[in-house]
């Protein structure tokens, strides 16, 4: 990953990548045979449907990185999340992969207001348009080859609610107004920004399937959903984060 001399998105997000992550990331797409021009397109492409809205977006990304910090605990919700282990979270802040959130739509209203962000590549069905009410949530959008329709549909309908968005990709490339974080799903990418800014101990993953696909995933090709789960695992893996709470 070419960092460069940084120059905001904060500061290339304190020059902190997992670069085991990004490198995962690499072999992931070069498996999965994704085209890197689709990538840029689909990139530029949001880019251009936000416009102006990026512009102050480097202050987004020091909220997040300040909201991590500040918080007393970092839950990293994954699309098998259960409401009941969520409900026992007394103190934790969110992080919530797409779908997952419609999860907490069954659990006080205090919990959403401790969400911080969500981490979306658009394909989060039911969960991710009831998360587009909530104002406080910080987008973290990312576009990538194959999801360039939905992307553009989610962004159009994010800038006319004036929601706060930030953008992420999968390029080896600086790009204006967006960074390479790591990650390959919603989840592991929302585990990689956590782990910009925080050590592993401090993060928990939660709702994190391994041997299927979670309650709350979007409608996607089941059989590349299970080989990018195994990607996930690996992913999650460099990052020091085990899948330890139980599957149901």
């Amino acid at each position: 990953m070419r960092m460069g001399n940084a120059s905001t998105v904060y500061e290339r997000m304190m020059m902190n990548p997992p670069p085991e992550a990004l490198q995962l990331q690499r072999d992931a797409i070069a498996a999965f045979g994704w085209s890197i021009d689709d990538d840029r397109k689909a990139v530029e492409s949001v880019k251009e449907i936000l416009s102006d809205m990026l512009a102050d977006s480097d202050s987004l990304w020091k909220y997040l990185a300040n909201s991590l910090r500040e918080a007393r605990g970092i839950t990293i919700v994954g699309a098998d999340v259960r409401g009941d282990y969520l409900s026992r979270q007394e103190h934790d802040r969110f992080i919530v992969a797409d779908g997952a959130f419609a999860a907490f739509t069954h659990l006080d209203p205090s919990f959403t207001k401790r969400v911080i962000a969500i981490v979306s590549d658009a394909d989060g069905g039911e969960g991710m348009r009831q998360a587009m009410r909530h104002s406080h949530i910080v987008w973290i959008l990312h576009p990538h080859g194959d999801n360039l329709e939905e992307v553009n549909d989610l962004a159009q309908r994010l800038k006319e609610l004036e929601r706060n968005v930030v953008l992420t990709h999968q390029l080896e490339e600086d790009i204006v107004g967006a960074i390479n974080i790591g990650g390959l799903t919603d989840g592991d990418r929302a585990a990689c920004l956590a782990r910009c800014v925080l050590d592993a101990s401090t993060i928990k993953l939660s709702g994190f399937s391994v041997g299927g696909i979670g309650r709350w995933s979007g409608k996607s090709d089941s059989e590349l959903k299970l080989l990018k789960l195994d990607w996930m695992v690996r992913i999650l893996d460099s990052l020091g984060l085990m899948i330890s709470e139980p599957i149901s």
